[in-house]
């Protein structure tokens, strides 16, 4: 059984299912932080639970049965999918899924961090000698966990499209939500996302490797990270499986923010018999989430130094992913989830937390798409400079480079394409800077006045 970390206690110990810990909010004091720290910020919005109780049972019962992967398991999931919940009588007369039963289910508000990021920096060609390339990072909807209790921080919510406008968390209102005996729990939030950015730009350092590249993290800044804390509703089983070699239990977790139950993805840990087969050893979760839904990576168009593309939106999923869901060991133990040690108090007065329903998201979302555009750009002119750079003296050769949404592009000198963009590029650089967020502006004024100050 995989040995993962519990909430505040010990780096290790058997997994039996996170619902033995699903208490009331008062049982969380114990992370440092005050009550009215945790929870109660106006920042924190809640999406609602939009899948009933009942129906998020048949599927998590679906799930647990294919999580057993047992043959006759896998059978009447089938059965269930196909004919509904009132196959399930008929089929225990016949012995299916008797090995199979939920022992407990919760419905739980999982905190988490939806975060948009831009950063700019440069990277060096791996074994390569000279000035790093400049590149920039475009980061949106990024997961970062609201609690480091495992197994939870294992899986992302990142993925499931939510509406602009969610309303404040409210406990009163939806807490309640569900209805007279059926509890909702809250888990606090207990992880600033700041820490763990810096604790990423440690675990980076000055000389890391990745893919083609070299990167040193004190050569990148942010311009700006934005996050929204938001209350996710799952519910949260434990199912025991009956086994000749011994009784299983484990948990499947799925998200209840649709009506839709097909857009309710569920998850769980795969039995140790299929761990040791060497399938599914990438994460901790069967279906997982990607942990950043959309990137964007743009470097200069020529990389003459580089073999093949460097890194990608999807490479980077995958390295973020892998650090914050960790891959099992071995069939029977994982490592600890980065984020335990993680003890820095949330300020919720720093105004890069923000209302997922803020006028500050809209503002964020036109700066990002315009720096974007602006970037683009910059990354053809650097490439431009990379290949005349190549060239001899006085070289001039025609090109046709083309950009998103550019048709019916013709080739033309390259002297003449590089003083066009320039002029765009000062075009859009004004647009930019008169979008720059007014909360960006005066926080970034702020941190001058600070920096001054300690001079």
């Amino acid at each position: 059984m995989l040995a993962v970390e519990a909430l505040a206690g010990p780096s290790r110990h058997a997994l039996r299912c996170p619902l033995r810990h699903l208490r009331p909010i008062r049982r969380y004091q114990s992370t440092g932080q005050s009550p009215s720290s945790q929870s109660q910020s106006p920042k924190i919005c809640a999406a609602p639970f939009l899948l009933d109780p009942a129906a998020a049972a048949h599927k998590l019962h679906m799930n647990a049965l294919i999580a057993s992967a047992k043959g006759s398991n896998l059978f009447l999931a089938a059965l269930l999918k196909l004919f509904g919940p009132g196959v399930g009588a008929i089929a225990k007369q016949f012995g299916l899924g008797d090995s199979v039963e939920m022992r407990n289910m919760k419905a739980v508000y999982w905190p988490v961090w939806r975060v948009d990021a831009l950063l700019e920096g440069s990277v060096e060609s791996k074994g390569k000698e000279g000035p790093g390339l400049k590149a920039y990072m475009a980061v949106q909807e990024a997961y970062i966990p609201g609690n480091a209790w495992a197994p939870l921080s294992y899986l992302s919510f990142a993925v499931p499209p939510l509406p602009d406008g969610l309303p404040e968390y409210d406990p009163k209102e939806h807490l309640t939500q569900l209805g007279e005996g059926f509890e909702i729990v809250p888990v606090p939030f207990a992880v600033s996302p700041f820490a763990v950015v810096d604790k990423l730009r440690r675990v980076v350092g000055k000389r890391a490797t990745f893919e083609q590249l070299a990167i040193d993290e004190t050569r990148w800044k942010e311009h700006m990270i934005a996050c929204y804390p938001i209350y996710m509703p799952i519910y949260v089983a434990e199912f025991e499986q009956k086994r000749p070699e011994g009784d299983r239990r484990y948990p499947v977790i799925m998200d209840a923010h649709d009506s839709d139950i097909s857009q309710c993805r569920a998850s769980w840990p795969p039995p140790e018999e299929v761990l040791e087969t060497g399938r599914f050893m990438n994460n901790y979760f069967v279906n997982p989430a990607p942990f950043i839904p959309e990137a964007h990576l743009i470097m200069p168009f020529v990389r003459p130094t580089v073999a093949g593309p460097p890194m990608s939106p999807n490479s980077l999923n995958r390295a973020y992913t892998s650090w914050l869901s960790p891959a099992p060991s071995s069939s029977t133990s994982i490592a600890p989830s980065p984020l335990v040690d993680i003890t820095d108090p949330i300020n919720w007065d720093d105004p890069r937390i923000q209302s997922w329903s803020g006028v500050e998201r809209d503002q964020n979302y036109e700066y990002y798409d315009k720096a974007q555009e602006v970037w683009k750009s910059l990354g053809v002119l650097d490439g431009i400079a990379q290949l005349k750079s190549q060239l001899g003296d006085g070289a001039d050769p025609q090109a046709l480079i083309k950009i998103e949404g550019d048709v019916g592009a013709q080739p033309r000198p390259m002297s003449e394409i590089k003083k066009k963009m320039e002029e765009d590029v000062e075009k859009t650089k004004a647009e930019l800077l008169g979008l720059k967020p007014t909360w960006l502006v005066e926080w970034e004024e702020a941190k001058r006045v600070v920096e001054e100050g300690k001079k």
